[in-house]
């Protein structure tokens, strides 16, 4: 039908967290080297390509400093500025491997190939020698990296592909920060107002409650490859199908969802708890001050309660 041939572009963001980076390299036996990684992702982002000559495609790379965009395919209305000069220099910077054309100048899968694996190196390796021996945040910047890809495909809807399928794909391995929540289902909302599905591949051993509420809302997966050796294969079946197709797949479903908050000051999910009425904060218990924006409660409400 029509909806099942219409095209998709991907926002995939993947987590360049060191710590996981460096235990993954360091344990081989059971987990997943850097190397075999990052080719388990591109094998999928090449697939996805190659599934629909008009797929486009995003990548950002995140961390617990910043989150970079990575590379972007080109859109129609990027392809007409000076179209004469980048068919001159498509030609000219052309090299072996498999071409195909695309936005009117000639696509390289090994060129994008190198691309991402070389930045996603720079990334982590600018990353460590700036912290050094100092401990990093245990989670990466997964706010940054959502508003990014939303920003992103909110610019493709609005003026070059309003028809194609939005989707974002978070290829996560670190855990939850507490302070995120608040623009994290900002991002989750917003996603589902423009009708953008949210999936996610968790590779760490505990479950990513931001992620999950956010599969849950937008309709997207949220899934945990069961063996880490066969990360791409695990990509390629769960999530390479676009939305209209997925209806006929029987694709892993999260049972039970935890909507509740994590409080900010022990990152542990609440039922009840205190929320600030300045910065909208989270506690689990009473404090004089907010310990996020240092506003201070009136001392009369707080011996009433």
């Amino acid at each position: 039908s029509k909806m099942e041939d219409e095209a998709s572009f991907l926002c995939c963001i993947i987590d360049c967290h060191p710590q996981y980076w460096y235990d993954s390299t360091s344990q081989q036996k059971t987990k997943l080297a850097v190397d075999v990684f990052i080719n388990s992702v591109l094998v999928f982002l090449n697939a996805f390509l190659t599934l629909h000559r008009g797929n486009k495609l995003a990548v950002i790379g995140i961390n617990p400093k910043i989150s970079k965009l990575i590379y972007l395919s080109q859109t129609e209305s990027q392809s007409n500025v000076n179209d004469d000069d980048e068919k001159i220099n498509a030609i000219k910077k052309k090299k072996s491997g498999a071409l195909d054309y695309c936005g009117g100048a000639e696509f390289s899968y090994s060129e994008m190939n190198e691309k991402v694996t070389k930045t996603l190196q720079e990334i982590t390796l600018k990353f460590a020698q700036s912290y050094g021996d100092k401990k990093c945040a245990d989670g990466s910047l997964l706010a940054g990296g959502l508003s990014h890809a939303l920003c992103i495909l909110n610019k493709v809807l609005i003026k070059d592909l309003p028809h194609i399928e939005p989707r974002v794909l978070c290829i996560y391995s670190s855990k939850d920060i507490s302070s995120q929540y608040i623009p994290i289902m900002n991002c989750i909302f917003s996603a589902e107002k423009r009708s953008i599905l949210i999936d996610s591949c968790v590779l760490t051993s505990d479950d990513s409650l931001f992620l999950q509420q956010a599969a849950s809302i937008t309709n997207g997966i949220y899934s945990k490859p069961p063996h880490i050796k066969g990360l791409s294969q695990h990509l390629l079946m769960t999530y390479l199908s676009t939305g209209a197709v997925r209806k006929h797949l029987s694709l892993p479903i999260t049972q039970k969802v935890d909507f509740r908050a994590s409080c900010f000051c022990h990152q542990t999910p609440v039922d009840v708890g205190v929320v600030c009425p300045v910065c909208l904060s989270i506690f689990c218990q009473q404090s004089p001050i907010c310990k996020t924006c240092g506003t201070r409660f009136p001392r009369r409400k707080m011996l009433k309660q």
